[in-house]
């Protein structure tokens, strides 16, 4: 409907239905939503807290809302799938944080449907679209990587999309540098001619599969493939050519000859969605900051630190309206971004010497800066201002599922003690596992340490689990104490110790929370373990991958096979498969023990699998547990062992 229509309808239909919401909402009104329930009950908690675990459940509210009464079978939120993708963006941020488990499940259908429905093809939109669109429906579902940590069917989708960004849509250009050949794309073509051979700012939507791919495997050619391009841009930025200054990303990059223009200027691009503004570099200078988290090569941080100097050195200049594309006009485009950024780039790097920007960034920057709570009082003031009001326009009257305008990021930064956007690799270096009543704020870490505050409103003691996902191998103690004024000092004598060994990427340790008294955690390294290998295996088994012929009956042979995976970037040697069954409290008997010999890593970005056939004869007609666990005879070291043992249920009929 055109917006003149809807205004004349909208003001009929104020004086016939004045009490009606949504005729108050549509005319202009705040309608509040959500009893009594949502905002926690304590006035002895930090503000803080209190306004965290509202904002918290409001979003799961939401989210939940969407997952239970607008999802369809296959998936689909009503939207079609390349808008339905783009709900993930909000939609993932409390199961990323907290755990939620109705929208982690919502998620997993959604993400499902899209790579059952026929869209994508070799990981990849089969239509050829510009890049922002062509994009969003492998990139957005790259977020299972870390959603579902260690599931060998989201680390293959990868591959698939990673394989077809290194061999149709990049390609090395004329400096020597890996670019994507143009700004339309499919699964199996790009189209170079014309306006459109140019890498453009959105493509680091693109490559977050191949980043995502990167992070969790480090597998050779998507790290390649990531470093290469993020040097590409880096190359740009520092390059003063074409009528760009040093120090920022331009909007386009030419293919093949790496000119910083596009058919006018470099801050033109090819105009609208890719022109340039600072806010799009982010989708660059994450990947970028991924690239280095990979390498830990300080020469992929030149160009954000030229950046910030660019900033400061003309920080002071009075011209009131400046050339666009001029020098003191880029600096002063990106003075207005330096202090968002300048907080990614300490989260990842840890490296204090813009912190003039994150001070300047807001209360968390503050917070960030000097580990003072206080400041976060009023953090989440903004966010909550917003989603206490109008639930039909971020549920029922939602007409397009790419503008679900929810905004509780403010729960990032806190949570996770990392400001980068959750649509980059996870540079974060903690998540928990928590209920609803529970509110954290981790403040300063580093590759030995990290330090936090949680709270829970619960009415008991609660068991909660952090996740660490940054500290280097060793031996680890959790420290928890009391710290009623938020100064980060707890009595020695009243601390509960927790030790543990960090021995992979993903380490969870639990810890029981008392109820209403704020606590303060740290985790203090002991004793340092040996570095990791850059290159591990990672033996992979899930309950999808157990596998019947036949239904079973009880006394008759049924065949069955395990589907095992290497989603590692290191060759598994001397593989074996153990299943069992299980009926009741029975204790379990071996089904079958096969040694599959030594499975191979994807080196080539296609899937390694192999089958472990077997055969079992069920002595009762029951409902089985069969349990299988896959690893080495010498118990390697993997990426994850989380998903070395599945379990499933199988009902066997009677003779």
């Amino acid at each position: 409907m055109a917006k003149q229509g809807f205004e004349e309808i909208r003001d009929q239909i104020k004086p016939k239905f004045p009490d009606n919401d949504l005729v108050k909402i549509y005319t202009g009104q705040k309608i509040p939503w959500g009893d009594g329930g949502l905002r926690p009950d304590d006035d002895q908690a930090p503000q803080w807290a209190v306004d965290q675990v509202e904002l918290r459940r409001r979003a799961d509210y939401v989210g939940e809302w969407w997952f239970t009464q607008r999802q369809q079978k296959n998936g689909e939120l009503g939207g079609g799938w390349e808008d339905d993708c783009e709900s993930l963006r909000r939609f993932a941020v409390t199961p990323l944080l907290c755990g939620n488990e109705t929208i982690e499940s919502g998620i997993f259908r959604l993400i499902d449907g899209i790579w059952e429905s026929g869209e994508l093809i070799n990981g990849y939109d089969r239509v050829l679209k510009d890049v922002e669109h062509s994009c969003e429906m492998a990139a957005d579902s790259s977020i299972l990587l870390a959603l579902a940590y260690g599931d060998p069917l989201y680390v293959e989708r990868m591959l698939e999309t990673t394989r077809t960004t290194e061999q149709i849509h990049t390609a090395i250009n004329d400096r020597g540098h890996r670019h994507y050949r143009s700004n339309l794309l499919s699964a199996t073509e790009v189209r170079e001619e014309g306006s459109h051979s140019f890498d453009v700012l959105f493509a680091g939507r693109a490559m977050r599969p191949p980043a995502m791919l990167a992070w969790y495997t480090h597998l050779p050619r998507a790290v390649d493939l990531v470093v290469g391009w993020a040097r590409g841009w880096n190359d740009a930025a520092l390059r003063q050519a074409d009528g760009k200054p040093a120090g920022v990303y331009p909007a386009v990059i030419r293919f093949p000859d790496a000119q910083l223009k596009g058919p006018r200027t470099w801050w033109e691009g090819l105009g609208g969605l890719y022109s340039w503004n600072t806010h799009d570099q982010d989708m660059v200078l994450g990947k970028v900051l991924g690239a280095y988290g990979l390498q830990q090569d300080e020469t992929l941080l030149e160009a954000i630190r030229q950046q910030f100097t660019l900033a400061r050195k003309h920080s002071n200049d009075s011209g009131e309206n400046p050339e666009p594309g001029s020098v003191g006009w880029t600096a002063g485009q990106v003075r207005a971004s330096a202090p968002r950024f300048s907080l990614w780039y300490r989260a990842v790097t840890g490296d204090p010497s813009f912190d003039d920007f994150s001070v300047a960034h807001s209360a968390y920057g503050r917070f960030v800066t000097d580990g003072d709570l206080r400041h976060l009082d009023q953090w989440h003031d903004r966010n909550l201002a917003e989603i206490r009001f109008n639930l039909p326009m971020i549920t029922s009257e939602v007409r397009g599922t790419d503008r679900i305008s929810m905004d509780h990021f403010s729960l990032v930064g806190p949570l996770s003690g990392s400001y980068v956007d959750l649509v980059q690799p996870p540079m974060y270096p903690v998540s928990w596992k928590v209920g609803e009543d529970f509110a954290g704020v981790v403040g300063s870490f580093d590759e030995r340490r990290v330090k936090a505050w949680a709270y829970s409103f619960a009415d008991q003691t609660t068991r909660c689990v952090i996740r660490l996902w940054r500290l280097e191998p060793g031996q680890y103690e959790l420290r928890i104490g009391a710290d009623p004024d938020q100064d980060g000092k707890v009595d020695e004598q009243h601390v509960t110790i927790v030790p543990f060994e960090r021995r992979q990427r993903l380490t969870e340790v639990a810890f029981d929370l008392p109820s209403r008294d704020l606590q303060h955690l740290e985790v203090v390294q002991r004793r340092k373990g040996s570095d990791l290998p850059m290159h591990l295996p990672d033996l992979a088994v899930m309950p999808r991958d157990v596998q019947l012929d036949e239904d079973p009956v009880a006394g008759k042979p049924v065949a069955g096979c395990v589907v095992v995976h290497n989603i590692g970037s290191a060759d598994a040697d001397d593989v074996t498969v153990r299943i069992e069954a299980l009926v009741d409290n029975e204790m379990p008997y071996e089904i079958a023990k096969i040694e599959l010999g030594s499975l191979s890593y994807p080196a080539d970005l296609i899937a390694r699998r192999v089958e472990a056939v077997f055969t079992w004869t069920p002595k009762h007609a029951r409902t089985y547990t069969l349990r299988v666990e896959v690893k080495t005879i010498s118990g390697d070291l993997e990426i994850y062992d989380g998903n070395n043992r599945a379990e499933c249920q199988v009902v066997v009929a009677g003779s």
